[in-house]
C-alpha cells in the first residue's frame, strides 16, 4: 500500500482530503499520511484529520510515497511538478461521483472533483484541476497544468491552453479555443477564440 501526501494545507488541499478518503482506493491502494506544505501555515486539528509532515520541496520521499497536488494555481502547479518529476509518483484521482465517458484520457496528476461531467473523445493533460460540477463536451481538450473552477462549461470541440485557469461558472462555447496561460473571470463566456496570456471578464468576455 502507498503513502498519500498531499501537497498544500491550504483550503483546496483541505478539500481534497475529504474527497480522498470517498476513493475505493482509500485504504486498498493508498493511505492518506498527511500534508506536505511550504511557509507558514494554521493548519490545526480542528480543521483537518491529518498533519502537517514537513515540506514538499525537501521532503526525503520513499519508495512506497505518492503525492496529489492541493492547489489550483497553474503557475504553482508547474512548479511543483518541475521541481518532483521523477522524484516521486503523482497520483491521478476521479472522485467516485463523476462521470466520465468513453475515450477520455486523463494526464498524470490530474484532479477530478464530485460531480464532474466528461463525456467522450476528451484529452486532459497532466497536473489538471477540474473542481465540482464542473462539464466538459465531447472532443474537448484541457492543457497541462490549467485549472477549471466549480461549474465551469466547455462546449464540445473546444481546446484549453496551457496553464489556464477558468473561474467559477465560466463558460466557453462550442468550436471555440484558449490560448495557453490565460485567465477567465468567474461568471464569464467566451464567445471567440483568445490568444496567449488574456485575461477576460464579462458575457460576452472581453480582454481588461
Amino acid at each position: 500500500m502507498n503513502n498519500l501526501y498531499i501537497i498544500c494545507a491550504g483550503a483546496f488541499g483541505r478539500e481534497l482530503e475529504s474527497w480522498l478518503e470517498q476513493s475505493p482506493d482509500y485504504r486498498t491502494k493508498w493511505i492518506i499520511k498527511g500534508f506536505l506544505h511550504s511557509g507558514e501555515s494554521q493548519h490545526s486539528s480542528e480543521i483537518s484529520d491529518y498533519p502537517i509532515c514537513g515540506d514538499w520541496k525537501d521532503f526525503k520521499y520513499s519508495e512506497n510515497d505518492i503525492v496529489i497536488i492541493g492547489i489550483s494555481d497553474p503557475v504553482w502547479k508547474e512548479n511543483i511538478y518541475n521541481h518532483l518529476n521523477g522524484r516521486v509518483e503523482f497520483l491521478s484521482f476521479v472522485h467516485p461521483s463523476a462521470i466520465i465517458g468513453k475515450r477520455v484520457r486523463l494526464g498524470e496528476g490530474t484532479v477530478i472533483c464530485p460531480n464532474c461531467i466528461l463525456t467522450t473523445n476528451i484529452e486532459i493533460g497532466k497536473c489538471v484541476t477540474i473542481n465540482c460540477n464542473s462539464l466538459i463536451g465531447h472532443d474537448a481538450k484541457v492543457g497541462d497544468f490549467s485549472s477549471l473552477m466549480p461549474n465551469v462549461d466547455l462546449g464540445g470541440w473546444t481546446s484549453v491552453g496551457k496553464s489556464c485557469f477558468m473561474g467559477t461558472k465560466s463558460t466557453l462555447v462550442p468550436h471555440k479555443t484558449i490560448g495557453d496561460n490565460c485567465k477567465i473571470s468567474a461568471g464569464s463566456v467566451v464567445v471567440r477564440n483568445l490568444k496567449n496570456n488574456k485575461t477576460v471578464f464579462g458575457n460576452p468576455a472581453e480582454e481588461f
